[in-house]
């Protein structure tokens, strides 16, 4: 992905953003939650992890609520981040 690509993403609507980033956690959280139930018949670590899968998903629909109900903007700073991260091996400066 370039950084230009990253920051006309980041300058977008900043709730569709997260709402985009809640839905692709919720689809790997589900997937989550299936394994969770095949390794629930372990001893030691079977209530553990059915309960971090039911948590995952009280977590991603807090989080969904919140964004969904929010009327305050959204503020979302990941541009340095992100630019970091996509250019750390070269050495530009973007401001």
């Amino acid at each position: 992905m370039d950084v230009d690509a990253i920051r006309k993403v980041l300058a977008g609507n900043k709730s569709d953003l997260l709402m985009a980033i809640v839905g692709l956690e919720g689809i790997v959280t589900f997937a989550f939650v299936i394994c969770t139930f095949a390794v629930a018949t372990t001893a030691n670590a079977g209530f553990n992890v059915v309960l971090t899968g039911f948590l995952n998903i009280g977590f991603i629909a807090g989080s969904y609520h919140v964004i969904r109900k929010s009327k305050a903007p959204i503020a979302v700073s990941g541009d340095d981040i992100l630019v970091t991260t996509a250019d750390s091996h070269r050495k530009i400066n973007y401001r």
